[in-house]
């Protein structure tokens, strides 16, 4: 956690090209997760973005907010918002999460 009550959450996005990405599509997906987690978008604070053959999108988000997602993915929560937008691991401080909510051992 830092200081500041905020998070850091990595969402990995399966399939998208981040050459093609324009800054358009990371508002859209920043509003996707805030309204999925019913957080205004400005507690879902976009902090970097890692290419590869896929992207990982780096949010920093209010801990209370992390905390229950994180409580969902370990309960095995499905999000099918999330895996409608291209979602399919997310990585809460070094944990990381397939969206079925199972735990997963990739680093």
């Amino acid at each position: 956690m830092l200081e500041n009550g905020y998070k850091f959450v990595k969402w990995h996005v399966e399939g998208l090209d981040p050459r093609q990405m324009s800054l358009q599509d990371i508002l859209t997906f920043q509003t996707h997760v805030a309204n999925a987690l019913f957080l205004p978008p400005e507690y879902v604070i976009i902090c970097g973005i890692q290419p590869s053959t896929s992207i990982v999108i780096v949010f920093m988000m209010t801990e209370v907010y992390v905390n229950i997602l994180q409580e969902q993915l370990e309960a095995k929560e499905t999000f099918h918002t999330f895996q409608d937008i291209g979602v399919d691991i997310v990585d809460i401080g070094g944990t990381f999460y397939r969206l079925q909510g199972i735990l997963c051992p990739c680093n």
